[in-house]
């Protein structure tokens, strides 16, 4: 049986001397695995398929379980994201987060969105790169389950002005006349960079310096904190980022 998939390679593994085992995260089906045949020998037609961030039209013959790639027409290829070292860190975010949380044979199409447009704001657009990868990963974070809560104190509803707590368990903050015992400080700053990437209203006045790399990374470090806390999965990618 043949099908179509609109897919992203978001990993790409050595098999036997020519042939790669890829990770496609579809619109279609979720993530699946497929093998692509005879793409290390030099001038395979399909060899672009086989290279994480090729966004393409795939066509799979199925049996069973087993998908192989037959055919490939692509779409984007995201080939300049490795020419910046902030962007081509930042991608590989994107897709270790897919490896890791999307589903298999589940589609998420708000989550294949999400990817594809972080994507290509990481390479078309002059976007802040740590914002639009913290975009990504509170809106992917929500998709998938983990949602931050981000509506002013958990207790009091007030919204958080001076001082922000963050409580784990519950993914929530708390303000300073709610902590709880086991919450930790975090920067209000954060806390702020957080809604905004969320699109979420934040009244009081900020910082002009709020955008800048250095809160960013930060307010990415508090994510990697949450996702390693809430899910014991971490992501390598993001560990890299941050030391750059």
């Amino acid at each position: 049986m043949e099908k179509k998939l609109n897919a992203i390679v978001v990993k790409a593994v050595n098999y036997g001397e020519n042939d790669k085992i890829l990770t496609l995260f579809s619109l279609e089906e979720g993530l699946i695995s497929a093998r692509i045949k005879g793409v290390k020998k030099a001038g395979a037609k399909l060899k672009f398929a086989s290279e994480p961030f090729c966004f393409a039209e795939f066509i799979l013959s199925s049996s069973g379980d087993k998908n192989t790639v037959i055919g490939a027409s692509m779409y984007e290829g995201f080939y300049s994201i490795r020419e910046s070292v902030e962007s081509f860190y930042a991608g590989a975010c994107v897709l270790e987060f897919l490896s890791k949380f999307a589903l298999i044979k589940e589609p998420n199409a708000e989550l294949f969105d999400t990817a594809i447009n972080t994507l290509k704001e990481l390479v078309f657009t002059n976007e802040n790169k740590y914002f639009s990868l913290l975009i990504f990963f509170v809106k992917s974070l929500k998709n998938t389950g983990y949602a931050l809560t981000l509506s002013g104190c958990q207790h009091c509803g007030e919204e958080i002005k001076t001082r922000a707590f963050f409580d784990a368990n519950t993914g929530a903050f708390l303000c300073p006349d709610c902590v709880l015992e086991n919450a930790i400080e975090v920067s209000v700053k954060t806390y702020a960079l957080i809604k905004k990437a969320l699109n979420e209203e934040y009244e009081f006045a900020l910082d002009e310096d709020l955008f800048t790399d250095f809160y960013l990374k930060r307010a990415l470090k508090f994510i990697a904190f949450y996702i390693e806390d809430k899910t014991e999965e971490k992501i390598k990618a993001l560990s890299d980022l941050l030391t750059l």
